[in-house]
């Protein structure tokens, strides 16, 4: 019975790891990472993130440069949506 709850327990961890790195909207990493603002719009990074981590570094070092607030859940692109601020600028390829 303890091995079936360990395993079980396991399994439930490896699937949420899983699933914190592949939103459904977006189809997973790697992505833009893109973040709605208060007062600024949206916002999405020149650069595709490669996991969770980058998508977090990115918006912090966003809301350092930038003083923007963000609003709401982070989200991902497969490609740069042409209505939202591209940040850092200029966009290199």
């Amino acid at each position: 019975m303890i091995a079936k709850l360990f395993l079980a327990g396991a399994f439930a961890v490896l699937t949420i790891a899983a699933l914190a790195d592949r939103p459904a909207e977006a189809g997973g990493y790697p992505a833009h990472q893109c973040t709605a603002t208060e007062s600024h719009g949206d916002f999405c990074s020149c650069k595709k993130v490669d996991n969770h981590e980058g998508g977090n570094q990115w918006i912090k070092s966003l809301v350092e440069a930038t003083q923007v607030k963000p609003s709401g859940k982070p989200w991902l692109e497969d490609s740069l949506p042409s209505n939202a601020t591209w940040w850092p600028r200029p966009c290199r390829g």
